[in-house]
This record gives structure tokens, sequence and C-alpha cells, in this order.
């Protein structure tokens, strides 16, 4: 039903002018005429008024009228008539705000532009609200009756429409609104008849729209299965079950061209894309889309759950992507995007290729409150997290007992900071030709490497990455259980990094760096231990570099109990140019050749102010070749065994410089893995003189992993 009330400007020639029955109207010379006035007639005021309104009014007397015109809050909107004294205006509510007061005028002008206004009449527009089926029989009825921001509550039942909002800002919802009666929304259903999406809503709707408290069902489409929204189309869809929709695009949801739409408390499931999103997709839009289930929606390829492409701004948050399927992202596809992920559970979520949880491409992303677990990709080096091409920042996250690589990334800027990487099956984070930033990060049990890292074997491409106050433990790879690098340049920043109970099946338990030619490496303040290699560098292995070496950083570095099969226990040096070691500890390593450090060819090793103790001899162990000559010199150092403890084999050199101590280092408690020295260890004050090399206090360098300048942690 729509309400019509009318504002006619009717000007009546005093009662009627043709009267001339002296017997009725007789004329008083005494009397003087009446001036001149515009009443308004038809609606008092104070009026609520629900639609369009139309007015009467009366113009008496206005000598010489030439026009009358309308005015709306102050202003005048329009003439509505020349010098008829007979004249109506047709105000359109439609769009105008729902609950709003306005202020009319009727203004008469003469001749000489003199106005006549009459009084103020005041209106309230008001909402209406239209019953399914009470009082209209369909969904679709009641829309074609509505105007801009009337309701329609509809009764539980089974609707088995297709339904338009022809462009018109309305309220629909189940009673649910009302009741928060989950049963309203269960049982108030919106079946498409699978033909045509079961709702459409294409421009001029505000953010005040709502759809609220329906299954949407058994809808089928080229594009969105279960709802379709096109051209700036802006409204709230609340409280939903979008189910078993199907769809080329987007079978859940379909959003293109600003479809900035707002979606709270929704369950998205069992909806099927022949091509990209299942649950939903969305292009060139703005979504928000909160407090809501994604769950065992299936796309053809990219998107299982939700599909972005060139959309700005996109808000998720607090949401359960679940049990989704797609070629690749099969939670989650994100293309040329940027936007928000907080609190999101990506679970059980599957891809063919890459991404099983998330994939992002050419994306700038913010990443935060993240638990991903229990994905599985089916490709050899698939992973839950992919980044190609991608600006990434994830913070606080879990990626947990994924059956596949936890986080890879290739031509990437990635930064990930306080969370963890556990048990996962494949490499905790993998980078390729990516940058990146680790902070405050638990990598550990996974079957692969903690870091992988690699660069572009035939281009001057290199990844990077820092890692800062981290833990890399426990994981378990055929090279570099803890950290490894492969192919091409890498430049590589650790600090304060614990590297632990990592196992290789071959070379670098703790670290393997191997091809890279376009590297700088800077080691500070790690603590590695009780990693293990099956071949050469139990703590670390560094191998293959250029004569023409990279700078090299190894400074107050803690390596002890690490095990290698061959070489190396704590390190292992192959064709790596000038290592310089200084203000660091090795203890207790354990190898046949070089318990706490061994080098191949074409390395030249440099120890000062560090400390080697407690791992069987030789404790260095030094291989030459035809076309080097390779020395070890050793200044203000502390070597258990002296001089004797280097072996050296064919022409490698031995420079034995000043300083150099042979004795127990006395540490506080080498047991529970306290290498501090004690107050009366040889070792305190007894580095090298220079001041630069002082320990922090000021005082002279404390030989070992926590003296000189940056021995202070």
């Amino acid at each position: 039903m729509r309400y019509i009330v009318s504002i006619l400007f009717i000007c009546i020639l005093f009662m009627i002018q043709g009267c001339t029955d002296d017997s009725l109207v007789g004329p008083d010379e005494n009397l003087e005429p009446p001036g001149p006035s515009v009443t308004i007639t038809s609606i008092p005021e104070g009026t609520d008024v629900l639609g369009d309104i139309m007015i009467l009014a009366i113009i008496r007397n206005v000598p010489d009228l030439m026009r009358s015109g309308i005015e709306i809050d102050g202003e005048l909107t329009e003439f509505i008539g020349g010098a008829d004294t007979a004249v109506q205006y047709n105000w359109v509510t439609e769009s105008i705000e729902k609950g709003s007061t306005h202020r009319f005028q009727i203004i008469a002008q003469d001749s000489s532009y003199t106005r006549y206004p009459s009084d103020t009449l005041s209106l309230t527009v008001i909402n209406g609200t239209f019953r399914v089926p009470e009082d209209i029989g369909t969904i679709q009825g009641a829309i074609d009756q509505a105007g801009h921001g009337d309701t329609i509550l509809v009764s539980r039942g089974i609707y088995t429409e297709n339904l338009d909002f022809k462009r018109k800002r309305l309220v629909i919802s189940s009673e649910y609104l009302f009741t928060g009666d989950s049963l309203d929304i269960i049982q108030t259903i919106i079946d498409g008849n699978a033909s045509d999406p079961v709702v459409k809503i294409s421009g001029s709707v505000d953010e005040r729209a709502l759809l609220a408290g329906f299954t949407i069902q058994n809808g089928n489409s080229s594009y969105g299965g279960g709802i379709q929204c096109f051209n700036e189309t802006k409204l709230r869809l609340h409280d939903l079950r979008i189910i078993n929709n199907s769809a080329a695009y987007g079978a859940g949801i379909y959003l293109e061209r600003n479809a900035d739409v707002e979606i709270k408390r929704a369950y998205i499931a069992n909806n099927t894309a022949q091509s990209k999103g299942g649950g939903l997709i969305c292009f060139i839009s703005k979504p928000h889309i909160s407090d809501s289930i994604i769950e065992q929606n299936i796309a053809g390829s990219y998107g299982g759950g939700l599909y972005f492409e060139q959309s700005e701004g996109y808000e998720l948050s607090n949401l359960q992507i679940l049990q989704n399927q797609g070629s690749s992202g099969g939670g989650v596809y994100s293309w040329g995007c940027s936007g928000t992920m907080s609190d999101i559970n990506y679970v059980e979520n599957s891809s063919q290729f890459y991404g099983a949880a998330l994939y992002s491409y050419y994306d700038s992303l913010q990443l935060s409150g993240i638990d991903c677990r229990l994905n599985t990709s089916e490709a050899e080096y698939g992973e839950a997290f992919y980044f190609r091409y991608s600006t990434i920042d994830l913070d606080e996250f879990s990626i947990e007992g994924n059956l596949c690589q936890g986080i890879s990334s290739t031509y990437s800027k990635v930064s990930i900071a306080n969370g963890s990487i556990i048990g996962n099956n494949g490499h905790g984070v993998s980078a390729h030709v990516s940058e990146n930033i680790i902070q405050n990060v638990n990598i550990t049990e996974n079957m692969g490497s903690g870091v992988s890292l690699g660069g572009d074997a035939i281009s001057t491409y290199a990844s990077s990455a820092e890692i800062y106050d981290s833990k890399i433990s426990g994981n378990t790879a055929e090279y570099g259980g803890g950290i490894r690098t492969w192919s091409g340049g890498v430049d590589l920043v650790l600090n304060g990094v614990t590297i632990d109970s990592n196992i290789a099946l071959v070379d670098g338990g703790g670290i393997y760096l191997q091809f890279m030619p376009y590297s700088g490496i800077e080691f500070k303040q790690l603590d590695i231990h009780h990693n293990l290699a099956g071949n050469q560098g139990g703590g670390i292995h560094i191998g293959n570099s250029p004569l023409s070496s990279p700078t090299v950083i190894f400074e107050n570095n803690l390596i002890y109990e690490n095990i290698a099969e061959a070489r190396g226990g704590g390190l292992h040096l192959q064709r790596s140019g000038n290592f310089n070691i200084s203000n660091s500890t090795f203890s207790g390593n354990e190898a046949p050749e070089g318990s706490a450090i061994s080098s191949f060819p074409s390395t030249g090793i440099i120890l000062e102010n560090s400390i080697i103790y407690a791992g069987s001899l030789p404790s260095v162990y030094v291989v030459d070749d035809m076309w080097s000559k390779d020395t070890v010199s050793v200044n203000y150092s502390m070597v258990e065994g002296g001089e004797s403890s280097v072996s050296l084999m064919e022409d490698a050199v031995v420079l034995w410089g000043t300083g150099n101590l042979d004795s127990n280092p006395l540490f506080v408690d080498e047991s529970s893995g306290d290498f501090h020295l004690s107050s009366n260890s040889p070792c305190v004050d007894a580095g090298d003189p220079i001041s630069f090399s002082n320990d922090s206090d000021g005082t002279r360098n404390d030989m070992g992993a926590f003296g000189g300048p940056g021995g202070n942690w």
C-alpha cells in the first residue's frame, strides 16, 4: 500500500465570484475589503506523512498576482503557478530522509515583486512497514510498493523468489530483526529455484539499506548465485545464511564496481563457483566482512572461500575460514588489492597448487591475529600462505600443523612479527627473491628448514632476511635445519636469535649458507646450540661464496654443544673468503675434524677476542689446496690446547698472535647454558686492549660472547 498526501494550492476567487444574487450578497460601503492572504488548508500543522505529499492552499486578494512558489526549509524550490489562483505542488518523498521534519511556505508575488507568504507548515516524513505475507503475499510485491526508507518484515516460511531491490533504500528482514531468535534465520528461506541470483541489488542504495535474517539458497547465475551487487551499491548484509548457491563467479555473493557492502554475522557455506570465488567474489569494491563463517565453499580455480581483485581498502575481521577448496588460494585469493585481515582463523582449507589458506598477488596487506592450522596444498612446494609481488605485514599469528610449508614468498616484501610457525610439513618460512623481516617469532618443529632463502641464480636479484629476537628450534631438513640459503644472492642479518636442536641430514644443522655471490652476512648475539649435521657444520655451514667474499660480521655469538658427523662441529667454512670471528664462544662442540671450526680451501679464518673450549681435538681443522694458501690467525683468544689444537693440512698456515691463552675460562655455569665469565675468569679484561674494542662499560674487552661493545645481552 502506498500513502499519498497532496499539497494543493487552490486559489479560489472569493467563494464563487460569479454570484450576483443581491439577496445573498449585498454591497456594504462601510465594510473594508479583506487584505491579501495565502493559506494552506489541506494538511494540519505537525502532520506525520508517509509517502509522497500534496497539499491544498488558498490565495486571496493579492493585487495583480503574477506568480506563486514553494519554499522548503527556507529555500525557494520552484515556481508553481503564474497568475492562476488555483495551483498545486507535488513533493516526492522517496529520497527524503525518514524521520526528518521539513518547513513549507507558499509565496505569492505581485507584479511589483512584493511577497505574500503563508504561515509555516511543518511536516515529518515517517517510514512505512509492509508485512509479508500478511499485507502483501510476496517479498517482491512488497518491494514494488515500498518507497525509500520503508521496512519489509517477513514471517517464517519458504519464499521461492528472485528479488530485485529496484534501487530502493529498504530494510528487508525476517522477524529476527526484532526477536533475535536464530530460528527466524533458519526458517525464513528465500529460494532462488536455481534460476538467477536469489537477490539482486544495483545502484542508488546506501548504507542505511539492510537485508537481514534470512536463509538465501539455491540461486544460480553466471555472476552471483546468492546475492549480486553492482554499481555504487552500499548496504548492510547482516545475519544471513547464504548456502547451496552456484555461479561461474561468486557463487555465494558477487560484488562489483564500488559495491561497498557491510557483511556481518553471515554464514556462507556450501556454495560452488565454476571459476572464482566459491563463497564470495569482489571486483573493484570495498567490503567490510566481520563476525562471519566462510565454510566448505568450492572454486574451480581461485579463491575457494573468498576472492578479491583490484579492491582497495577491504576489511576482514573475526572470520572463520574453514574447509574451503580452490586450485590456488583455497581459503582466500587476493590480487591487486590493499586491505586488512584481523582475527582470522584459516583451518583445513586446501589447494591443488599454491596458498592453501591465502594467496596474495600484487597486494598490500596488513594481517594480525591470524590462526592458520591444518591447511593442505597438493603441490610439492605448496604452502599455507603464499605472497607474490606483495607487501605484507603479518603480526600476532600462529601458523601451525599445516600439511605444507608455512609461509612462502616470491618477489615480495614481508614483515613477520610476534608469532609462531610450528609443526608444518615443509619449511617454516620460504622466500625467493624477497625481502623479509622476522622479529620475535618462534619457528619450531617444521619438517623442512625453519627459514629457507633463495636469490636468483641467473641475475643480480637477491633475497634478504633480517631476523631479530626469534627462536628457530627443532626443525629438520636435508640442508640447513634451522636456516638455509640457496641459489643466488642472499643478504642475511641475524641478531638476538636462538637456533637450537635443529637437524640437517647433510650439512648445516643450525645454519646452512651456500651459493651467495651478492650477499652480506651479519651474525650478532646468536645462541646456537644442540644442532646436528649428518656431514659438516653442526652449528653453521658457510660455503661456496666467491673469493671476493661478501662483508661478514660475526660478533658476540655463543656456539655450544653442536655435533657434525664429519667436520666443523660448531662452524664449517668452505671457499668462504676471509672470515672474521670476534668475541664469540665455542664450547663443547663435537666433530671428528674440527670440533669447534673447520675450513676447506680458499678460506681464511681470523679469530679475535674469542674462546674455544671443551671440545675434542683438533678444535680447529684447516684443509688447503694447490690454488690457495689458507691461514688461521689467532689473537687475544683463549683456545684450549693452544696452538697445537689447530690441525693444518697441505700448505695451510696458523698465525699465532699475541694475547692468546690456554686455560679454563671459568664460565658461570656451562651445564645450564650460562657462559658468562665468572669474576675470577682469566678471560676477563684479557681481550684486545684497543679502545674501540672495550666492553660496553668502558673496561677492557672480555674474551668470549659477552665481551666487547656488543657483549651486553
